[in-house]
């Protein structure tokens, strides 16, 4: 069966690997090769953390400390994740994963800009 991929998004992500300097990637053909690899992980994934939210019974928006901050918010002082979830990685190989903790909408603030 044939998969339908938002190729603009792919894209998108790709331009992000590769101008990312951390990420180490010396040509953008190996920027899209990583966006592949966390586009056909990121179904399993978002299935997992779902999951997660409903043994939880958590009905609110979730996300990681860095994503909150992606949207201009910051997790507060002394909160304590909700869950964890154990992630498959496309980066590290066939079979590795990683633990990453979410945080609810309420437990995160506006971040203050300091101008």
């Amino acid at each position: 069966m044939k998969k339908n991929y938002d190729l603009s998004a792919l894209m998108t992500l790709a331009w992000e690997i590769f101008r990312n300097k951390a990420k180490k990637c010396d040509t953008f053909a190996e920027a899209l090769k990583r966006a592949w690899a966390c586009f056909n992980v990121g179904d399993s994934n978002r299935e997992k953390i779902e999951n997660a939210k409903r043994e939880h019974g958590i009905a609110e928006e979730v996300h990681t400390w860095f994503v909150w901050t992606l949207h201009g918010r910051k997790v507060k002082h002394d909160e304590k994740n909700v869950f964890q979830v154990l992630l498959d990685t496309p980066e590290n190989g066939i079979g590795k994963t990683y633990m990453t903790s979410y945080f609810t909408y309420s437990q995160t603030d506006l971040i203050e800009n300091v101008a």
